[in-house]
């Protein structure tokens, strides 16, 4: 009897054990992915400068005034508004696209490759899906599907970076979006982390440059989760013209869960995300709320016994000053 006892205790130790071992893994990668997203972020790239708007209209037209511009530039709102092709359960929380200096060129055109310091995109979101297009094909048919939400970052190469198209959309210029079947095909979208259930990019709204008409475009979705580093007509916030300018500071928060429980959310729902944010009611609309939505997000995953980490940081934003 005693042997059997100490058989009994020597197991739910060795269990406890590899559980808080696991469990305790997969947070020191959700540790690593939020630091790698707050680091490139605090490499983000915006070159301001002053120029004459209404020059060269027809000839002999005088200018009409300065203006401030910037190339480069971060931007920051919906992940189902900068991501293309996702419902807001699929593609929870926020996104964030930026210009870095990272110098990453492909080997389609090795030209690039003494360009070091070369522009290139980075964008990071939370993504709903299978990891079907992340295996190697031989193992595609022969495991199971595992639908999990991901951090996931968009990093394509120097050659790919369309920072002067201008083609765009009424979001901004081509580089401001991600087109997320085009970016699948051409590899350039990885998986950082399992298991991360929302990412969260807050812009102070002194900062927000969300348009002239700001009534108008807060009827569409609120303005402050919303920040553009340019804006296509007039800004004024606080009367200071925000238009082409980076902000000081953004607040990243991101909340991971250990593989039990996300086996658990997706228990019987597949390919149907569970939407997480949308069940809480944490909304993670306006800045000067995201610790009052944070507590309303922590109360939810408690009441559903989640196993969970929420990762909250400033990020200082140098470019800024530039």
């Amino acid at each position: 009897m005693i042997l059997l006892v100490i058989t009994s205790v020597i197991g739910q130790t060795q269990r406890t054990w590899k559980t808080a071992t696991a469990t305790l893994s997969q947070f020191r990668e959700a540790r690593v992915a939020f630091e790698t997203v707050a680091r490139e972020m605090r490499q983000a790239t915006m070159k301001s400068y002053y120029d004459y708007e209404g020059y060269g209209a027809y000839i002999g037209a005088p200018p009409q005034r300065i203006v401030k511009k910037a190339e480069g530039g971060l931007v920051v709102d919906s992940a189902r508004v900068i991501v293309t092709g996702g419902s807001a359960a699929e593609l929870p929380g926020s996104a964030v696209i930026f210009q870095v200096p990272a110098g990453a060129a492909s080997a389609q055109d090795p030209s690039w490759l003494p360009l070091q310091f070369a522009l290139c995109k980075r964008a990071y979101f939370v993504q709903y899906s299978d990891d079907s297009r992340y295996l190697p094909s031989g193992l595609v048919s022969r495991l199971p599907l595992r639908y999990r939400y991901r951090l996931v970052e968009y990093s394509p190469p120097t050659d790919f970076n369309d920072i002067y198209d201008t083609s765009g959309s009424p979001n901004g210029p081509a580089w401001t979006s991600v087109l997320r079947g085009q970016a699948e095909s051409d590899g350039h979208l990885r998986i950082v982390a399992d298991n991360i259930v929302a990412l969260i990019v807050a812009v102070s709204p002194r900062q927000a440059a969300v348009g002239a008409d700001r009534q108008s475009l807060a009827q569409a979705r609120n303005p402050f989760l919303l920040y553009k580093f340019s804006t296509f007509v007039d800004n004024i916030v606080n009367g200071r013209q925000v238009a082409s300018s980076m902000p000081a500071m953004a607040r990243l928060v991101m909340v991971a869960v250990d593989e039990e429980s996300a086996v658990r959310m997706t228990l019987g729902g597949g390919s149907n995300p569970p939407d997480i944010l949308g069940r809480s009611g944490a909304t993670f609309t306006n800045p000067q709320s995201v610790q009052e939505d944070v507590e309303t997000l922590r109360a939810y995953m408690l009441q559903q016994r989640y196993n969970f980490r929420i990762f909250s940081s400033n990020v200082y934003l140098p470019a800024n000053q530039i």
